[in-house]
């Protein structure tokens, strides 16, 4: 059972990433599931070896174990 008082026991990390133009996030990878927002400007998302570009207002899901990364591009 997953839950503990109504409550999810699994570790769910937020990364907000802001187009500062200097934030690289190299590739790395971690046991719990990641979701990744992009708040402001866009960015170049690795996905193991595979390549997302997405957007202020958009989201990634990364699932556990996942080779990733992310590189901020194209300021506005």
């Amino acid at each position: 059972d997953s839950t503990k008082n109504g409550k999810m026991e699994e570790s769910l990390q937020t990364l907000n990433l802001h187009d500062t133009g200097d934030e690289n996030i190299g590739s790395h990878w971690q046991e719990e599931l990641e979701l990744l927002v992009i708040t402001k400007g866009r960015a170049r998302v690795q996905l193991d070896s595979s390549y997302h570009d997405v957007q202020e207002g958009e989201f990634v899901i990364i699932p556990p174990q996942t080779l990733h990364g992310d590189t901020p591009w194209g300021k506005k």
